[in-house]
């Protein structure tokens, strides 16, 4: 579901099996009907290297694919700084302060800022995929290397400009980030931690169940506990519910997998009715899991195979070989996956129930974890999922005997940010981003 990066946490399959085993958002502009990272995450369902145009083609047809037509940049009309003003961009004055969805754009000094006329160097425009700091991004674009392709790359927009003898750069925000917290000054003494406020609807991830006997989906826009958004019946006997945007509208929808037939169910609506993908992959005994392998934005499909700790992953929703095929695990390891990064692709992880610790990497390969630390209570179930909008997955704990909810934004050991009850006995934890903003 990364991403926009919006992609799967956990799949309701892995918490079918873990049961087994262990028996307010900000608005930075007039246009903050969106989410502001979700322009970086619709950016990202273009594969590096994929025809991308000019660059402010680039930024332009993404824009109004994450305003649904309602953000329409012209530097012919307004120039390429006041194309972004025109359409409500709030002017980012501290560099650091840039965040992922923002856009970066570099002008000419003492030219008129508009299109027409001879070419000047500098002049690109950028969106930020995260902030470096200190005049640095990692962004994503095209015409970076005036081959009109998209690339993922660091750039520093203040060297550009030097390096062309000066330029104007700006940094502007469309989208709506959300809201930053309050400093309080330190207590004399360490109080125990309380999570913060829920996260408003629209931002980041939240939570859902399902329910085997009804095969009832009951889901929720935000992180708290109160009535679901979404309620409807859709599985089959036996199976274990699935999540993922399969379609790359920017929202999760739900699946079902059949472990007999090892059959895949998906549907993009979240409502009854016949799937629309039906195809059969795994293996008797495998541990279905779902993320957006390759970036495109789209989620599919993978098997881990708990007998030799083995994942077998392919980019497209049918059936066939796997593209990416490794071994990383532990007997009796539990398997997650998520977006650590916020680079738009999902990679794979491991919790271990014996010690509630977590053991995450960033690439598709064996190899040694990139974060590596201790969260859980004993025969909790984690799950994974975006938070609090910012692009990158991070854990958290389902207690199925009081059905409450413990999530953090960072991935470390620490008090949740998020701490709420929600769920029936008996039922099956899911995350997904339901509304897509």
């Amino acid at each position: 579901m990364a991403g926009l990066k919006p992609i799967l946490r956990l799949s309701g399959a892995l918490a079918a099996a873990i049961v087994a085993l262990l028996a307010p958002a900000q608005a930075g502009a007039a246009n903050g009907y969106f989410k502001n990272s979700s322009i970086a995450s619709v950016a990202e369902r273009s594969s590096d290297g994929s025809p991308g145009g000019q660059c402010m083609a680039f930024v332009r047809e993404t824009l109004r694919t994450v305003s649904s037509g309602r953000v329409r940049t012209s530097a012919y009309t307004h120039g390429y700084q006041g194309t972004f003003k025109a359409n409500g961009g709030t002017l980012i004055a501290n560099r650091d302060a840039a965040v992922r969805g923002d856009i970066i754009q570099v002008t000419p000094a003492r030219t008129s800022d508009s299109w027409k006329g001879p070419e000047r160097l500098p002049l690109h425009t950028a969106i930020v995929r995260r902030n470096l700091k200190g005049g640095n991004f990692a962004v994503i674009d095209s015409n970076y290397r005036y081959d009109e392709k998209v690339r993922r790359h660091d750039f520093n927009p203040y060297a550009m400009a030097k390096r062309y003898g000066g330029g104007v750069v700006k940094i502007w925000r469309l989208g709506s980030v959300p809201a930053p917290k309050p400093e309080k000054p330190k207590p004399k003494a360490k109080p125990a931690p309380k999570p913060t406020a829920p996260a408003p609807p629209g931002i980041g991830d939240s939570t859902g169940y399902w329910e085997p006997g009804p095969r009832g989906w009951h889901l929720s826009n935000a992180l708290m506990p109160g009535p679901s958004n979404y309620i409807f019946a859709r599985g089959a006997e036996g199976s274990t519910p699935v999540v993922g945007d399969w379609n790359g509208d920017g929202r999760d929808s739900t699946g079902y997998y059949e472990p007999g037939p090892r059959g895949w169910h998906l549907r993009d609506e979240l409502n009854p009715g016949p799937s629309q993908y039906i195809f059969a992959r795994g293996a008797e005994g495998s541990i279905p899991v779902v993320g957006d392998w390759n970036g495109d934005g789209r989620d599919s499909t993978g098997a881990y195979y708990p007998w030799d700790q083995t994942w077998h992953l392919r980019n497209e929703l049918s059936a066939g070989p796997s593209q990416y095929i490794f071994k990383r695990g532990r007997p009796n390891a539990i398997p997650v996956v998520g977006d650590w990064d916020g680079d738009g692709r999902d990679s794979t992880g491991l919790y271990f129930p014996w010690d509630r610790s977590w053991h995450l990497r960033n690439e598709l390969n064996a190899g040694p974890s990139q974060y590596a630390f201790v969260r859980g209570q004993p025969n909790a179930i984690p799950v994974v999922g975006d938070w609090n909008g910012d692009g990158r997955d991070s854990t958290g704990l389902y207690f199925p005997w009081d059905r409450s909810w413990h999530l953090r934004n960072e991935l470390d050991p620490g008090p949740s940010q998020y701490a709420f009850a929600r769920a029936a006995a008996g039922s099956i934890p899911v995350v997904g981003n339901w509304d897509g903003l």
